[in-house]
């Protein structure tokens, strides 16, 4: 006999009850307004969002919404739709990030409500180049227009690139070299581009000063070029345990 696990209950009364009852937490988490994004966003994933989130503001046009996202990409089509219903919404979405947040992940979590977007301290953000991606083929469609999928595939690119630009003005020219290529960023990286606006979510406050030179809390962003890495003495490593003293410590650690 498999025993299927137990959704756990917890105590929640609603406005009209008298008394509590007990409620999957699931459902309690759904009228709190918070919503999770664990897993890569697909159409199923995205209708489901966009659901509850139109329901809930109907239901309550001022109360805000926690949008939790750790996502490492999906559908371009799905991650659009995601974000222009979190900007049609008329209460603010707090969007935090947590763990890896890749491609339309990041463009989701980029999408809260300024200056309500947070970055965990161990999370990173992927951005890369927006391209069709499998959640975006449709195999049981016979629409073979193939001019249209580019032109269709070329403005969803440039309207996450723009959306991103608008955020990050001062970095306008970084932003489209970096958007060539996966590039990783750190909490902090992240909070230089506009991408978030915070680290950590206590009191949802800007990033800590960490050091003494940097007083305005500006952090430099050291993007570079894997070609640029020497790889001729990767193998010599003479096995001492002593990684200091061997001739790829210098050009691999960067």
């Amino acid at each position: 006999m498999v025993v299927e696990p137990s959704i756990p209950k917890v105590p929640f009364q609603e406005p009209d009850d008298e008394e509590l009852n007990w409620v999957e937490i699931f459902y309690r988490l759904f009228r709190g307004r918070y919503v999770f994004l664990g897993k890569p966003l697909d159409n199923e994933a995205s209708d489901l969002i966009l659901k509850s989130m139109f329901y809930l503001n109907k239901e309550n046009k001022k109360k805000n919404f926690m949008f939790f996202v750790n996502c490492r990409g999906g559908g371009m089509a799905a991650g659009i739709a995601v974000y222009d219903c979190m900007q049609y919404v008329t209460a603010d979405v707090t969007s935090i990030g947590l763990g890896l947040i890749a491609s339309m992940g990041a463009f989701v979590l980029h999408g809260g409500t300024p200056p309500k977007r947070a970055l965990s301290r161990n999370g990173r953000i992927m951005i890369h180049q927006p391209h069709m991606s499998p959640y975006d083929i449709q195999p049981e469609s016979d629409f073979t227009d193939i001019d249209f999928e580019a032109f269709y595939l070329r403005y969803m690119r440039q309207y996450i690139t723009d959306i991103y630009v608008e955020s990050a003005k001062d970095y306008f020219h970084l932003i489209h070299r970096l958007m060539e290529r996966d590039i990783y960023l750190s909490p902090y990286e992240a909070v230089q581009l506009c991408i978030v606006d915070q680290v950590d979510f206590k009191g949802l406050y800007p990033p800590p000063k960490d050091d003494e030179d940097n007083e305005n809390g500006v952090y430099d962003i050291d993007i570079y070029d894997v070609n640029d890495v020497n790889y001729e003495n990767y193998d010599n490593d003479d096995n001492d345990d002593n990684d200091d003293n061997d001739d790829n410590s210098d050009d691999w650690f960067i």
